[in-house]
């Protein structure tokens, strides 16, 4: 389940978020939002399988995650949304015993990163890993596959092993991906564990569980979560409304729709009501009596609060802002760079975007203008280069400010793995670093390469590509692809879902693009 939590609201007025909500100030809109800097119909938020995508509505006041304008963009649990000035938290935490994405195959570790966003691709995705390293990858399966006279077995989830065998046989009405050598796994008793052999570990006693963080696995009584360790005792008792993963050592934690964060141990570091964003580089903004400071994991209050609005740390430093205009703080407090800019953004590869009376240019770590406010649109520097637009064209210029990709693109991205998407009479294709044609201009939309492949969209259905533009994945078959990396020496492996005559089917890859399994092929 989804949600959006108002931040600057007292109380718990959160709204679910369904399949496709809408959000504006006319009433014909799914979220009725009476404030005036919102559009009559701002922007939309849509479902698709385990994820949530952002679609800006061409608003007049912009939509911004995390401090960032967007356009498109799939936002993740955590994430600050600001809807003209409205500012909304997004909470996602899927529920192992809940969760079903058509009944098929599925794991729970997703990819994480920004996506391509018409434009605005900052990186590509990144494989999450789920810090396994006791033995073999397993790959987790669900069975409409195993249908009998079209009838469902009770216990449809198992698992594979990397070339498709199967190793613990389908028995679960619920299972999630192996994290840190054990998988949660559900029947009509409970929710517990089981280890890579398919034992039983952890007694099946829970109302809900949860993949292990950091040793710890979160769990569910009595309405209420906690935590235990691997062994399966509890260490942090259930208390808490709602909580989440371990991270960095402390975990966010919420009462009363007001959220907090604890150690391992379950000591309160940051009272609810403080804390309502995620950490980033040791340090996280909280809002008090109305503005804006740094707290450290110890709670310690490192910056005042005193500023009306701040963004997360980026290579040391942070955007702050005062009066209508932003500068930059270090992790001291200490003005770096004095509010000044109508716009800046993040630090990337040490230049950060700024922008002045409609004009964008760069900055250095010192405040030094560096590349000169010249600029329609500018992205960040992504391996060197970064996208910029005069007169409705995108290029790209190097760090000293040179173009070295001639103005001539409808739309560009980030570069990733040595290619970038750029738009042609309507179509996308992509480029090298030198401005050659890599992959023709063929496809209606796409995001950036990643272990060599890159989701392309036609007709809207969606195929994969490798980097010479062949077809991998023909458009049209898969619904959605994921990538599972069970550590971060282990390689990583694709799963696909497809949508065939009404029926869901799903498959997984290899990372050179070799099909493991399909749950329509008439091995099992």
């Amino acid at each position: 389940m989804a949600h959006l939590i108002p931040i600057n609201q007292n109380g718990d007025s959160r709204i679910e978020l369904g399949e496709e909500t809408l959000i504006g100030r006319s009433p014909n809109n799914t979220v009725v939002l009476d404030n005036e800097s919102i559009s009559q119909q701002h922007a939309k938020i849509v479902r698709e399988g385990n994820t949530f995508r952002l679609i800006d509505l061409d608003s007049t006041n912009g939509t911004k995650v995390n401090g960032k304008l967007v356009f498109e963009v799939v936002v993740k649990n955590g994430d600050t949304i600001k809807f003209g000035s409205a500012e909304y938290k997004f909470r996602h935490t899927p529920k192992s015993s809940k969760l079903r994405i058509a009944s098929i195959a599925v794991f729970c570790t997703l990819i994480v990163g920004a996506f391509f966003a018409r434009g605005l691709l900052k990186e590509g995705p990144k494989a999450a890993s789920n810090g396994d390293d006791s033995g073999k990858t397993l790959l987790l399966i669900g069975s409409d596959y195993y249908v009998k006279d079209d009838i469902i077995e009770e216990k449809p989830y198992g698992f594979i092993d990397t070339q498709g065998n199967v190793v613990i046989k389908p028995r679960w009405a619920f299972a999630s991906c192996f994290h840190e050598g054990l998988a949660c796994v559900e029947d009509e008793i409970g929710s517990g564990y089981i280890d890579k052999k398919g034992n039983v570990v952890i007694q099946l006693q829970w109302e809900e569980a949860y993949d292990f963080s950091e040793g710890l696995a979160k769990v569910k009584r009595d309405g209420k979560y906690g935590f235990i360790d691997k062994k399966g005792n509890v260490v942090v008792q259930p208390q808490w409304d709602l909580a989440y993963d371990f991270s960095e050592g402390l975990a966010q934690v919420s009462r009363d729709g007001k959220d907090g964060l604890i150690d391992k141990k379950g000591n309160v570091v940051v009272q609810p009501g403080e804390y309502t964003y995620s950490f980033s580089e040791g340090l996280v903004q909280v809002k008090r009596d109305g503005k804006y400071g740094f707290i450290d994991k110890t709670g310690y209050m490192v910056v005042q609060p005193q500023w009306d609005d701040a963004e997360k740390f980026s290579e040391g430093l942070a955007v702050v802002e005062r009066n209508g205009r932003r500068g930059y703080i270090d992790k001291k407090g200490n003005v770096v760079v004095q509010p000044q800019w109508e716009d800046a953004r993040d630090f990337s590869e040490g230049f950060a975007r700024v922008t002045m009376d409609g004009k964008s240019g760069y900055i250095d770590k010192k405040g030094n203008v560096v590349i000169q406010l010249q600029w329609e649109d500018a992205g960040d520097f992504s391996e060197g280069l970064a996208h910029v637009k005069r007169d409705g064209k995108y290029g790209f210029i190097d760090k000293k400010g040179n173009v070295v990709i001639q103005l001539q693109w409808e739309d560009a991205g980030a570069f990733s793995e040595g290619l970038v998407p750029v738009k042609k009479d309507g179509k996308y294709g992509f480029i090298d670093k030198t401005g050659n044609m890599v992959v023709q201009p063929q496809w209606e939309d796409t995001l950036g390469f990643f272990k060599g492949f890159a989701r392309v969209q036609r007709d809207g259905k969606d195929g994969l590509i490798d980097k010479k533009g062949n077809v991998v994945v023909q458009p049209g078959e898969f619904k959605f692809d994921y990538w599972l990396q069970e550590n971060q020496k282990s390689p990583c492996y694709l799963y696909c879902e497809r949508s065939e005559a009404g029926k869901a089917i799903a498959a997984w890859y290899d990372q050179n693009g070799k099909q493991i399994w399909s749950s329509d092929s008439k091995t099992r």
